[in-house]
């Protein structure tokens, strides 16, 4: 399953997220895969599983709430092509693909792809930097080095 998250609010909006591996991990800590400097994001806010024919979020416990298409989940909801993901005030649209569907013809990975692994800690989006130790006022709640 190929797995895509596109930005859909704030200064990053349009920028598309591929999502690698079998986890991805959003929240403000440095463990984080995605990390989003927002108050109402937790430390470990929510996760993602990636499996062969289907994606999962699962919120860990957040303070402010993982939403699914403006439904708060109340501890794992399945995602689906086009549903809509907000973590804090960061909000994503879903796109998913079977890996068959996926070739090399849709184009390679771009600045902005998100690549994480399970031996992954911490990716910089866009870029092999490490992310940024504090967060931008302006940028929407993003650690990004787009």
């Amino acid at each position: 399953m190929v797995v895509r998250l596109v930005v859909t609010n704030g200064k990053y909006a349009g920028r598309e997220l591929r999502v690698r591996g079998s986890r991805l991990l959003i929240g403000r800590a440095k463990d984080c895969h995605l990390r989003l400097y927002d108050p109402s994001v937790s430390r470990h806010h929510c996760g993602i599983m990636v499996k062969e024919e289907s994606v999962a979020v699962r919120d860990l416990q957040s303070r402010g709430g993982t939403f699914v298409n403006a439904s708060r989940v109340q501890e794992q909801c399945d995602l689906n092509d086009g549903s809509r993901l907000r973590v804090g005030r960061t909000e994503f649209e879903v796109r998913l693909h079977l890996a068959a569907e996926w070739s090399v013809a849709d184009g390679p990975d771009r600045d902005g792809c998100l690549a994480s692994s399970d031996d992954t800690r911490v990716i910089g989006l866009g870029s092999t930097d490490p992310p940024k130790e504090r967060a931008d006022p302006d940028d929407g709640g993003l650690d990004a080095a787009w």
